[in-house]
């Protein structure tokens, strides 16, 4: 899992300089992409500057928009930060005055770490307190159930709570094999 971050630069020193500190840091070439306007070349397409940014692995709606930028003589650099580094990419890329792209860079970047939740915050799933339901929210899938019956109901198998034979399952050290009527095999 990689995160992709780019950083439109006024001059080729700037652009230069955070890419030797990148590298100089330990990211590696492959996840490093530099497009600059050629020199010789100004007549360069915009779609032509777009296939090159996407050679990145930027997505076709943001390229267009970088592509302006550097046929005016930006240049981008685009890192795909593993797990994990986004932080220090960031603080490396913006140490180097990048310029406006034209490309609004969402409000929470880095998303939160919780210690509480790591897994959760790894994922960045929400955690599944405070809600009845939250992988139907999550997932925007309806639940299975209206709340007059539990899903044991509709499976036409025994609560474990609140019947004898919930009780029976609780109390029982092989529940599931006893359920299913199967064997359990013992050492």
């Amino acid at each position: 899992m990689t995160d992709t971050i780019s950083r439109m630069y006024g001059s080729q020193n700037n652009a230069t300089g955070a890419v030797a500190e990148l590298k100089l840091m330990g990211f590696r070439g492959e996840d490093i992409h530099v497009v600059s306007s050629p020199a010789e070349d100004a007549n360069s397409s915009i779609e032509d500057i777009s296939a090159s940014i996407m050679q990145g692995y930027v997505l076709r709606t943001l390229s267009r928009i970088y592509a302006e930028g550097v046929r005016r003589g930006g240049t981008l650099v685009t890192v795909h930060a593993p797990f994990g580094s986004a932080a220090t990419v960031i603080g490396i890329l913006d140490k180097f005055q990048p310029i406006d792209s034209g490309v609004a860079e969402s409000a929470e970047r880095i998303p939160a770490w919780d210690e509480a939740a790591p897994i959760s915050s790894m994922l960045q799933i929400p955690t599944l307190y405070g809600n009845a339901t939250p992988f139907g929210s999550f997932w925007n899938v309806p639940s299975l159930t209206n709340g007059r019956a539990s899903l044991s109901a509709l499976f036409g198998l025994p609560e474990l709570s609140g019947s004898q034979s919930g009780t029976r399952l609780l109390n029982d050290p092989a529940p599931l094999s006893s359920l299913l009527h199967m064997p359990v095999l013992r050492t």
